[in-house]
Order: C-alpha cells, then sequence, then structure tokens
C-alpha cells in the first residue's frame, strides 16, 4: 500500500502540508469539513482526502447494529469509486490506477491496494467496481505484529475524543496530462454533509491551497 510519504512531487512532500492541515483539524475536529491534497507531475496524479466519518455516514463511532453496518460498507464501495468522487477532463484520458479507504468503524478483512484501468470518461468506466476486492482494514485475527499495525491504524484514524476518520487515496494515469487544467470535488454530489473541502494542490506552477464547496467544487492544477 502507498503511503503518505511517497506522495512526494516537485522536490516537496505533500505529507508537509497535509500533516500540518490535519494536526488542525484533527484538534477542531469540524463536521461538514474534509481535506484533500492532490499532487499532479508528468502523467500522475495522487489524490488524498480525509473525512470525519460523521461527515460522510453520519456517526463515528463503531458500529451498534446492521443498520449502521451496512451504512459504513456502502460508504467504503462509494469512496472507492474515484471516478464519481474526482471528476476529471475527459479531454486528459485519465485512468484511475488505485483507490484505497481505509476507516476504523468497521474491522475489515485484509485486503492489497484496489487497481483498477478503466479509462476515465469511457463508457465502459462504470466496471472498475468488480476489480475492486471488499476490503481496506486489518483483520483482527492476524498475528502479534499485524495486531500492532491494526492498533497504530486506529490511533491514525481515531483520536483520543473519540473521533473518527475516512481517509481515502486515489492515483490517476493521465495519458494526456496537458489537457489536465483543474479537478472537479464530485464527492460533494454524495455526501450532503461535506460542506467544505480544504485543499492543497501541487503541480507544474508550484503549490497553491484554499478551500471549495459544492458551488465552486473546481481545483485548478495549472
Amino acid at each position: 500500500m502507498k503511503t503518505m510519504k511517497q506522495l512526494c512531487v516537485l522536490g516537496s512532500c505533500l505529507l508537509v502540508g497535509f500533516a500540518a492541515s490535519a494536526a488542525s483539524a484533527s484538534d477542531a475536529h469540524e463536521h461538514g469539513i474534509a481535506e484533500l491534497n492532490a499532487a499532479f507531475e508528468g502523467k500522475r496524479l495522487d489524490i488524498m482526502f480525509k473525512s470525519p466519518a460523521d461527515t460522510i455516514v453520519g456517526f463515528e463511532h463503531e458500529v451498534k447494529n446492521e443498520a449502521q453496518h451496512k451504512q459504513v460498507i456502502a460508504a467504503v464501495q462509494q469512496l472507492r469509486d474515484g471516478y464519481q468522487n474526482i471528476l476529471l477532463p475527459d479531454a486528459a484520458l485519465c485512468i484511475l490506477k488505485h483507490a484505497n479507504v481505509e476507516q476504523t468503524l468497521v474491522a475489515m478483512s485484509d485486503d492489497h491496494d484496489h487497481d483498477t484501468h478503466e479509462k476515465h470518461g469511457h463508457e465502459d468506466k462504470h466496471g472498475h467496481d468488480e476489480n475492486m476486492a471488499a476490503s481496506d482494514d486489518h483483520d483482527h485475527d492476524h498475528d502479534h505484529d499485524h495486531d500492532h499495525d491494526h492498533d497504530h491504524d486506529h490511533d491514525k484514524h481515531q483520536d483520543h475524543g473519540g473521533h473518527s476518520d475516512f481517509m481515502v487515496e486515489y492515483t490517476f494515469e493521465c495519458q494526456k496530462p496537458k489537457e489536465l487544467n483543474s479537478l472537479q470535488v464530485g464527492l460533494f454530489n454524495h455526501y450532503p454533509a461535506l460542506e467544505t473541502v480544504r485543499y492543497q494542490a501541487i503541480g507544474i506552477s508550484g503549490q497553491k491551497g484554499g478551500e471549495v464547496n459544492s458551488a465552486t467544487a473546481s481545483i485548478s492544477l495549472k
């Protein structure tokens, strides 16, 4: 699985800005406010999205009944759909190569990174869900070392105040990167409680930041 440290572009790590913004967000844990980082270099676009679980599924505690369990599973499956959540220009011919979702509300079986090879804007792009397995987090039945890693992940996505987050990673490969001038945050279309996305983007012209909402959901990559 790729880690945040691997998202390094133009000589600087995306982790630096993300860690600072995530730490600030964690202190206040603002519901309805999410964080997004985008790193674009060559043909590759890496996206990281972090949101309070309450904004995604309406609660932050571990699931208490079957209905909540199904709600979390449905959210994980939807969040894996990079084509719906990050809208890219069709002319850029972008393919979703990797999608991963981490959360701590439901224990899910072990899985590898989710890879897909569907072309963005292509008529059969929705078929990529069939290539994705049904899990992201670690299974509690593995050995001690694995349990230790799971505990670490749990701490990373759930602070001591009981707050939980969804962490999403996407990697796109674009055949015509010159056409990739911007991205549209499609997540607003699926999560009504999501009010604002604070972003940092690193592209050809350097690093920029700001925030978008459902009315101004476009982020420039130039």
